[in-house]
Parts: structure tokens; C-alpha cells; sequence
């Protein structure tokens, strides 16, 4: 019994030392994630506030409907001070004008324009307010670290539709 005691207790330690090495490992590879979403974050924050970007978008949400994946190319671009879209439309228009095509399109200087960075959460906002030919809209751009984010339009004379594509630089 004596001679079954001895290799057991060094079975036993020599597992419980390698159960300490893998969790400080554990502990490195979590802390080098955050290190990247923050350098990721960064990155992302110095494209938005260098005023230069484009958001392709992926998919569109029409309030109360489902998920559509968009298949052409649509975006809204920042470029000098000057934002432009020509992006799709689904849902329910209570004013629309006559002969028009139907989607979100804009080109011109926003107004109340704000950009909003919270490190916490890793997100930037952008908010402002445009004017197309026949309504005023209200965007909302949620962008995360990696560059992911979520469009918000708002107008009196439809229903919102939400966009979720990426953003990145057009430098």
C-alpha cells in the first residue's frame, strides 16, 4: 500500500501544476484580447474623427418587419464635411412624393451633427439631422470597435428602418 502511496501523491502534484500553468495562460490570452479590441477601438475612433468614412451596409430592419440581407452595393459616405447615402427603403411611407424612387437618398452637410465615443462599451455614435428634397431625416450611427455598426433612420414621413453593415476608411 506504502508503494502505491508515493507515485500517487507525485501523480497528483504534477497535475495540479499543470492545472496553474493553463490558467495563467488563460489569464494572458484574455488580457492581449482586450489590448487588441482596444487598439481596434482606437483605430476606429481615429477614421470616424478624421471625418473620412464609408458605411456599406449589409442588411436593413424595417420597423416591425424582418431582417432583409442586401445584396448591392449601397453605403453612406463622410467625406469634407459632406455626408451621402443611397440606400434602400422597406416599410410603410405616409407621405411619399410622386415619381420618386423610393429609398433613403441624401447628399449635403448635416446639421446637429454630434460624435459621441464611450470607451466603456467601445461603441462611437454619430447623430445629425439632414435634408433630402422632400423630408428631413434624423441618422444615428452606432459603430463598434471592429468597425461593425448599426444605422438608424428616422423621418415624419415614414417608419424607421435600421441598416447594419461595416464601417471603414476612405483614405
Amino acid at each position: 500500500m506504502k508503494s502505491l502511496l508515493i507515485p500517487a501523491v507525485a501523480l497528483a502534484l504534477i497535475l495540479s501544476g499543470c492545472k496553474a500553468s493553463s490558467s495563467t495562460v488563460g489569464d494572458d490570452g484574455k488580457s492581449s484580447k482586450n489590448e487588441k479590441k482596444d487598439a481596434q477601438f482606437e483605430q476606429m475612433a481615429a477614421i470616424i474623427e478624421g471625418g473620412e468614412f464609408e458605411y456599406t451596409v449589409q442588411s436593413a430592419s424595417p420597423m416591425g418587419g424582418k431582417t432583409i440581407q442586401i445584396t448591392s452595393s449601397y453605403t453612406l459616405e463622410a467625406k469634407e464635411g459632406i455626408y451621402k447615402a443611397y440606400l434602400p427603403y422597406f416599410g410603410r411611407a405616409y407621405n411619399a412624393s410622386y415619381g420618386g424612387n423610393g429609398g433613403v437618398e441624401f447628399e449635403g452637410e448635416p446639421t446637429d451633427l454630434e460624435v459621441n465615443k464611450n470607451e466603456a462599451k467601445r461603441t462611437i455614435t454619430i447623430s445629425f439631422n439632414i435634408k433630402n428634397k422632400d423630408e428631413k431625416l434624423g441618422c444615428n450611427l452606432v459603430i463598434g470597435g471592429g468597425g461593425n455598426g448599426t444605422l438608424t433612420i428616422t423621418s415624419a414621413n415614414r417608419q424607421a428602418i435600421s441598416y447594419y453593415g461595416v464601417v471603414s476608411s476612405t483614405q
